[in-house]
């Protein structure tokens, strides 16, 4: 199909808004709030026959609320709760009926994902040494809809459970590096096959419309797990020191 699979990478630029506020209720509790617009963006031109709206595909609005605890002077326990508003977006558009030219179309058939809300907890140790230890767990409900399942092949977005573990280390006075892992456990979900509209044409001249429908002869299972790396440097600038190169350590 044309501007559907097989597109190689697109790429998309655009913009929003972000704010955020942190009040110390005492010398060790924290509270803080955030929130985000969506983020505008420009069409994935490449994909404008599977994407909806021609390949409009903003990324979607967020609100979180989260707090921080000194247990210890050098121990700090986190938890923060995340509203993400993907039924906004075109991914929440409906995935069943699909009609010939669905994709791609205003209004047109999506990827069926709702809001999500997700809850994280942390712990960090500032040891004695230059090292940071941290790990924590995230739960997010889940985002695709088991009636999607069929779509699930396009973006296998399932998870739900996820631990992740790393680590900071103090390279000089002002540079830094970070290491964290990420485990999203095995999920998966499973519904009837969504078939979508067929018209056959068999000689002579005898023509088939078979309607979108769930086959329930077929059940479709999506299933996914992942693990992430990430590294990272970081480099802070003392006051008063307004270079971009680092020239003291």
């Amino acid at each position: 199909m044309y501007n559907f699979s097989d597109m190689a990478y697109d790429w998309s630029v655009g913009g929003g808004f972000r704010v955020g506020v942190e009040w110390r209720a005492t010398n060790e509790l924290r509270f803080g709030l955030a929130g985000a617009t969506p983020m505008f963006m420009s069409k994935l031109e490449k994909y404008r026959g599977l994407i909806a709206d021609q390949g409009s595909f903003d990324i979607p609005a967020t609100l979180i609320a989260g707090a921080a605890y000194d247990l210890l002077p050098n121990v700090t326990l986190m938890a923060d709760w995340r509203h993400i508003f993907y039924s906004a977006t075109t991914a929440g558009n409906a995935s069943f009926p699909i009609w010939y030219g669905s994709f791609g179309s205003s209004g047109g058939a999506g990827f069926d994902w709702r809001d999500t809300d997700s809850a994280s907890f942390g712990v960090e140790w500032r040891t004695a040494s230059k090292l940071t230890l941290r790990v924590g767990y995230h739960y997010s409900t889940l985002l695709m809809r088991e009636r999607s399942a069929t779509l699930a092949a396009l973006a296998p977005l399932v998870g739900a459970h996820a631990v992740t573990g790393g680590f900071g280390y103090q390279l000089t006075k002002n540079s830094s590096i970070d290491f964290a892992a990420l485990y999203d456990f095995k999920n998966s979900v499973s519904y009837f096959e969504n078939a979508p509209f067929v018209g056959r044409a068999f000689f002579p001249a005898v023509s088939i419309n078979l309607l979108p429908h769930y086959n329930t002869n077929a059940t479709i299972t999506a299933w996914g797990r992942a693990t992430q790396f990430t590294v990272g440097y970081n480099y802070k600038w003392d006051a008063g020191d307004t270079s971009w190169i680092p020239s003291h350590f």
